[in-house]
């Protein structure tokens, strides 16, 4: 792998990058050392935070809490439905936009990009009106459907689509393959 830094200046980059990926791994290891400090305050040094008494109890307490288990279950449930149906959803949209023709298509699109512009602090009472008009309160529906297809993600999908070459499409059609095919 060639790079544009000859000689001495090779060394000089890679310092800079090695005090850089450290100033950007400090505030990790600062959570790590309060984590495992007893009585930690908010104003203590490095220094004191590495001299301070290390215990696991702050783990154990969590992990111990109330219902932990059903908490990190529903976690995981919500973030994998939601990245799911995500990548499924806008992937759809996306390939509608970038390949096919319809009326209406560029406004559409354009709309989409309007929606990004919109705080989603903007949007909260109105979704949450809507949770309580369909029922979904205290439900994995109100915290799932909402969020399966993002203009974002549509833009995204629409930009990579875009960048693929017509003939990977082609080709299998030739051989009669159908458009999901």
């Amino acid at each position: 792998m060639s790079t544009p830094f000859r000689g001495q200046s090779r060394y000089v980059a890679h310092g800079l990058l090695l005090l850089g990926s450290l100033l950007m791994f400090l505030p990790l290891v600062w959570m790590l050392l309060l984590s495992v400090t007893d009585d930690p305050s908010g104003s203590a040094t490095l220094g004191e935070l590495l001299r301070a008494p290390w215990s696991l109890q702050n783990y154990r307490d969590a992990l111990g809490s109330d219902r932990f288990g059903l908490y990190l279950t529903n976690s995981v449930i919500i973030s994998t439905v939601v990245a799911l149906g995500s990548c499924l959803f806008s992937t759809v949209v996306a390939y509608a936009f970038a390949r096919r023709d319809f009326p209406f298509k560029q406004l559409l699109f354009a709309t989409v990009l309007g929606v990004l512009m919109v705080p989603p602090h903007g949007v909260m009472i109105p979704l949450y009106r809507e949770i309580v008009v369909f029922g979904w309160i205290n439900t994995y529906l109100a915290l799932t459907v909402p969020f399966l297809v993002t203009p974002f993600g549509i833009f995204l999908m629409r930009q990579f689509i875009e960048s693929l070459p017509k003939e990977l499409e082609e080709a299998p059609r030739l051989d009669g393959a159908t458009t999901i095919g």
